[in-house]
């Protein structure tokens, strides 16, 4: 968090912002991060909603948010932002800025610590043509070094979110303790795409239940992605925070019942 302060402070003109605007992320970063649970504690799964106005800074939010997780001890960053290579082009660009550091004269210092999972192309989705190869051995430093992390910047597909719980599952397996470092995913937008649209809640009328509805249909492909991925055998301690201007869809969402087949199925909800 220091650093990404200073360099808002006293960085390129182009990171620069207003002390009254520093002061208010500093505040609500904090907020969030001291109501939710202790990455150093037993398992859990916290989930949050911040809602914005349009254009109100809420990516600078998530950015002071990001520092002062890694501060506290989050090993894992997934950003899932927009649905489109440019999008996630665009949010890849804050963060390699902010956070990751670049060599070019308007980033934030290079932090040996991190290590992308995504990078700044166009193409630099987890799995594309274009994304740095994460491999076995940066994770065994990884397992030693409590201060190193992981962080990527993904779209809000299916395919580099199923990728990813793949590839989480497959480093597992070397490293079991892997699935036990605490993770923050933050859903840039919750309202668009992830949000469970794929089932209707129709009335039980002509046969026996133990409830008034029942989900008839699956869950909207990425919904079950993002739920997928929060399963507590793939990693254990989990934050999920979203970030919308729009909460409405994120409220009105269908949601599963903990302990219900669909909540075994396709993991808790958003």
């Amino acid at each position: 968090w220091e650093k990404i302060k200073d360099n808002w402070i006293n960085g390129h003109s182009s990171s620069r912002m207003p002390p009254i605007a520093i002061d208010n992320i500093d505040t609500y970063s904090s907020h969030i991060i001291s109501s939710s649970n202790d990455p150093k504690g037993n398992p859990y799964l916290w989930k949050g909603l911040v809602v914005g106005n349009v254009q109100s800074g809420k990516t600078a939010t998530y950015t002071g948010l990001i520092g002062k997780a890694i501060d506290v001890g989050y090993r894992i960053i997934i950003v899932m932002s927009g649905r489109m290579n440019s999008l996630r082009y665009q949010t890849e660009a804050r963060i390699t800025y902010q956070i990751t550091g670049a060599n070019d004269e308007k980033s934030i210092r290079v932090d040996d610590s991190i290590h992308p999972l995504t990078n700044l192309h166009i193409d630099g989705d987890f799995g594309g043509d274009e994304s740095p190869m994460t491999s076995t051995s940066i994770v065994s430093r990884m397992m030693t070094n409590p201060e190193s992390c992981l962080i990527g910047v993904m779209k809000k597909n299916t395919a580099p979110i199923n990728k990813l719980a793949e590839w989480a599952d497959e480093i597992s397996q070397i490293y079991p303790d892997f699935r036990n470092l605490p993770i923050l995913i933050i859903d840039d937008e919750m309202d668009e795409a992830g949000t469970d649209i794929g089932g209707e809640r129709e009335d039980d009328a002509n046969e026996e239940s133990e409830t008034e509805h029942e989900i008839a249909g699956l869950p909207s492909p990425t919904n079950q992605a993002i739920t997928n991925l929060l399963r507590e055998d793939r990693f254990s301690k989990r934050m999920y925070l979203g970030f919308t201007a729009t909460p409405y869809a994120v409220i009105l969402h269908q949601r599963r019942q903990p302990g219900s087949p669909e909540f075994q199925e396709y993991g808790p909800d958003i």
